[in-house]
């Protein structure tokens, strides 16, 4: 089921499927910005509708939310947060529930943490799916890494083109096109999306073949993609979660890649050691990059069910 909600005088919309109307309600945070994963989900890891009832949010922007008449000032971060807020406050109306959890995955995890933060009194607890965490140190890490990779496989035209953009200052490229080559490399070398795929054509396959989507949608995809890095990805590049959410009053479940190389565990680790939370849980997956409920879908619904939602029923 699709459904047209105003967040802060945007329209935007959900797509809304669970197996039961008595499961679990969970908001999906899609990743980005301007990233939805409402195929990705429906594609790869249908079974988890059987668990929750899954809300899969298109942001303003964003593919079928997506409108040439969004205005550009409102792609912010504070924004999206509050966007957050607002759509859970409606899903506990519509539900008629007291809380509902709340996943994030890359991107998604950056609202996630603060609106757990903001809002604990909503949530049943947070996943965090690839958390992000600090712009600057992610993109250093991920840049010194494929460059590291390319020379030990001996492919020249990858280290000649790293070379040539050279390391971030700050967080940045010199070019736009810069951070667009350093991408391709992260994925041609299994850092992301997916550990066994050397670039994004399963997920591109995946929106354009979707029925979840109109023909209109999938044109829209795109542009939403660029609309939203166009407008925030400076502000993403500032990020800094150790200096903006030090504690948050509901469980938190960490998940993450060994090999990710979009955002890479190790800064990840070091934050869910520093996050104040009542519980708090880490889970690696050994065989996974960036997208683990895609790429080892079986072991995260099985994480899910046993270690978080099934504890925090009885509690």
């Amino acid at each position: 089921m699709k459904r047209r909600v105003v967040l802060g005088d945007v329209p935007q919309w959900v797509h809304i499927a669970g197996a039961r109307r008595d499961l679990p309600v969970m908001l999906f945070l899609h990743g980005g910005p301007g990233t939805p994963e409402t195929p990705f989900l429906h594609e790869y890891i249908p079974r988890l509708t059987e668990e929750v009832v899954l809300v899969s949010w298109e942001q303003r922007g964003a593919g079928r939310s997506f409108s040439s008449l969004i205005p550009p000032e409102s792609m912010t971060i504070e924004q999206f947060v509050q966007d957050t807020i607002e759509l859970s406050e409606y899903l506990r109306r519509f539900f008629d529930v007291e809380k509902i959890y709340l996943a994030g995955h890359s991107w998604g995890t950056v609202l996630g943490v603060h609106a757990v933060h903001r809002r604990p009194d909503d949530f049943h607890g947070y996943i965090a799916i690839a958390q992000t965490v600090h712009g600057v140190r992610e993109e250093e890490i991920t840049y010194r890494r494929v460059l590291d990779q390319a020379r030990a496989a001996g492919h020249r035209r990858a280290v000649r083109q790293l070379e040539r953009i050279g390391p971030p200052v700050e967080g940045a490229y010199r070019r736009q096109s810069h951070l667009g080559t350093k991408l391709k490399w992260v994925r041609y070398f299994g850092g992301g999306p997916f550990h066994g795929a050397k670039g994004i054509m399963p997920l591109v396959r995946t929106v354009m073949r979707s029925p979840l989507y109109t023909f209109r949608d999938k044109i829209n995809y795109p542009r939403g993609e660029t609309f939203a890095l166009r407008h925030m990805l400076d502000e993403v590049r500032e990020l800094d979660l150790f200096r903006e959410v030090r504690k948050v009053e509901v469980p938190v479940y960490f998940f993450h890649g060994r090999h990710d190389n979009q955002v890479p565990p190790e800064v990840a680790v070091e934050y869910f050691d520093y996050l104040d939370a009542p519980r708090k849980r880490f889970f690696l997956f050994e065989e996974s990059a960036h997208g683990v409920l895609f790429e080892e879908p079986e072991r995260f619904i099985r994480i899910l069910r046993e270690e978080f939602l099934l504890q925090e029923a009885k509690r």
